[in-house]
């Protein structure tokens, strides 16, 4: 089950990571919402300083919320390990650290162990260490040496370590051994794998379907779909992330649409739409690589998004006379987007396409230079300074600094009229 329709309550990340921590949610409703809005809220607060929520969540939101902290694309991001290996690090209890155990993939586990355990196996116990600073958890038969400097970090795993080998002496040979027979290459790409897997069940497509989403719709293509009298499939189950969809504001075609569904009490299409933007947003983030946890990055992406389908719904309605709600009805919301991403992609390419001595030779050309810069990425920004008459701002004698998502299909004409005039060959 989805958590409320967030047409009705809207709440953004931070707004619901203080309603959690002041206890305005219930535990019940906490564990009924999707993995990745608990996510949101706690990487608002830090994992360090979330051991309270850590602590309501289900066994499965906490497994998909170290599949989306302990990645950076394909790399095993150590340093999140230790924030989470730390937040259930408590004095008089050790329940924390049997959920942390049981819920993190334990090949990554292996990963530390190779980093930074030396261990010595005797066929027969001895009293007699092979080293300074190693120590025995098993009389005598196997000797461990931390090799990590940070003193917190050695303390933390030395605890890991003791608890696993006082609840489960098996698993505990076992993942001291797999270092010695998998490389830590091996590791990870299997762990990473299966992560794919797993978050895929959270509704998080995989590359190939991000990739299909995130296909720009040429012109031609939607007026085609624009004369169908309904759209081409169906939304399957996709969870509602409800800080996702509001990070950022409304365009104000989007925000028309969101508003008309609110209005019409009609929950199916409320639903439809909240899920199909969910599955767009997570689409994005795979498409063009920004991990979950990098806040900033993620909001930003929503704010795209959002630009994109403004720009999608403003060519549906000049080429046909489909309301924003009669569009959305005819077409979904991934043909909305694609089709507005298109005039925003093409940008990048035009931009592409530029030889690096064209490049060079426009880098003291400032507001040339911002402009083919703002667009010179995978998906492209508005310059901050550029007004849509084709002016400059300026603040306190220079350019203003910064650039935004493209949300009117104005801008980005301008912005290819500039291009154009500018780079004729």
């Amino acid at each position: 089950m989805s958590s409320p329709s967030l047409l009705r309550q809207g709440l953004k990340a931070g707004e619901l990571a203080r309603a959690i921590f002041k206890a305005e949610l219930p535990e019940s409703v906490v564990r009924a919402l999707p993995a990745q809005s608990v996510y949101m809220a706690l990487k608002i607060n830090g994992v360090e300083a979330s051991s309270d929520l850590i602590a309501l969540l289900t066994p499965e939101q906490y497994r998909s919320c170290l599949d989306f902290d302990l990645w950076n694309r394909d790399i095993f991001t150590e340093d999140h390990f230790w924030k989470w290996l730390e937040a259930s690090d408590e004095d008089n209890t050790l329940e924390p650290l049997k959920r942390f155990l049981g819920s993190i993939d334990l090949k990554l586990i292996s990963i530390i162990i190779g980093r930074y355990i030396v261990t010595v196996v005797r066929d027969e116990p001895t009293d007699s260490p092979p080293g300074p600073m190693y120590y025995t958890p098993d009389n005598g038969y196997s000797w461990i040496h931390i090799s990590i400097e940070n003193s917190d970090q050695h303390r933390l795993l030395a605890k890991l370590l003791a608890y696993i080998f006082e609840t489960s002496a098996e698993l505990f040979y076992q993942l001291i051994s797999i270092p010695t027979v998998s490389t830590e290459s091996e590791l990870v790409e299997t762990a990473f794998q299966e992560r794919i897997s797993r978050v895929s069940d959270e509704g998080i497509p995989d590359t190939e379907i991000s990739f299909k989403i995130n296909t720009p719709l040429p012109l031609a293509e939607l007026k085609t779909k624009l004369t169908k009298a309904k759209r081409e499939h169906a939304i399957e189950y996709v969870p509602i992330i409800d800080p996702l969809l509001y990070e950022s504001e409304n365009p104000d075609l989007v925000g028309n649409l969101a508003k008309t569904l609110h209005q019409m009490g009609e929950d199916r299409e409320c639903n439809d739409f909240e899920a199909e933007l969910s599955l767009i947003m997570n689409a994005a983030l795979v498409r063009f690589s920004i991990n979950f946890w990098e806040t900033e990055d993620v909001s930003k992406i929503a704010a795209k998004v959002k630009g994109a389908l403004n720009i999608g719904l403003k060519l549906s309605k000049e080429n046909s006379s489909l309301s924003e709600i009669e569009a959305f009805r005819v077409l979904g919301l991934q043909t909305i987007y694609r089709a507005g991403l298109a005039p925003i992609l093409e940008l990048s390419k035009i931009a592409q396409r530029l030889p690096k001595e064209v490049l060079e030779s426009i880098e003291h050309d400032a507001p040339i230079y911002g402009i083919v810069s703002a667009v010179r990425v995978l998906f492209p920004e508005y310059p901050n300074f550029l007004n849509g008459d084709g002016s400059y701002l300026e603040a306190e004698g220079k350019l203003l600094i910064g650039q935004r998502a493209f949300v009117d299909l104005g801008e980005t004409n301008l912005i290819k009229e500039i291009l154009l005039s500018r780079f004729k060959n």
